[in-house]
């Protein structure tokens, strides 16, 4: 089975599919959805923890969103992990540039043009938030991609 092919019914039998890449002595781990923009909701990106992890913040926020929870940019998300997490809006651009390439091959070939990605932000080993005061940038910004800072 292909990528596009593994994409699809996977999109197909559970909503949404979950790519997961390794990371490198480059780039950290990455992970995102695809298929939750024909739900109307965007589809989510998480950078710098590994598959298993990904795995489940990707599958259980994109189950809360579909049940109809909301999540407010910047606001922690309660009771998803033992550290803080939260959404960030993020341009598309960014999100597919390096990360999300698969998403935009299957919108393409659905025609679909109006799509969006959230980025899942971890917290640092103090439980802090990138936008916090006391933040670890040294630690985490190597791991942790802030890609709400590039313009929308």
């Amino acid at each position: 089975m292909n990528i596009a092919e593994f994409v699809e019914n996977n999109v197909a039998l559970h909503g949404l599919a979950v790519i997961a890449v390794f990371g490198d002595q480059n780039n950290p781990p990455f992970a995102y959805t695809i298929g939750l923009a024909q739900r109307g909701q965007p589809d989510l990106l998480i950078i710098g923890v590994g598959q298993e992890a990904a795995h489940f913040f990707l599958n259980e926020v994109a189950r809360r969103m579909q049940a109809g929870e909301s999540f407010p940019d910047c606001e922690p998300i309660a009771e998803l992990a033992n550290l803080p997490c939260a959404l960030r809006d993020i341009p598309t651009a960014a999100a597919i540039e390096r990360h999300a390439i698969q998403a935009n091959y299957y919108y393409a070939d659905k025609g679909i043009t109006d799509y969006r990605f959230r980025q899942l932000v971890i917290s640092d080993r103090a439980g802090l938030l990138p936008w916090e005061d006391g933040y670890d940038h040294a630690y985490m910004d190597p791991r942790q991609a802030c890609l709400w800072r590039q313009a929308h």
